[in-house]
């Protein structure tokens, strides 16, 4: 894998997606206990898991400063 912060940038969009869905289902007056809820909370806990495995892969991270 030649860029994973590009997969961490999926994983953060699904979570975001999937916090917004769970709101959308409770503005709209679907309980938090239904399939809605629970392809919600599914969504995020993917985006959740695919955020955690790859950030845990990195070995270290590089910090450049460059003055101007």
């Amino acid at each position: 894998m030649n860029n994973p912060y590009f997969v961490v940038i999926i994983g953060f969009i699904l979570m975001a997606f999937s916090a917004g869905w769970l709101g959308l289902a409770t503005l709209l007056g679907y309980p938090g206990v239904s399939s809605v809820g629970a392809v919600g909370v599914t969504l995020f806990g993917v985006g959740l898991g695919i955020v955690i495995f790859i950030l845990s892969k990195l070995k270290s991270i590089e910090v450049r400063v460059v003055d101007e």
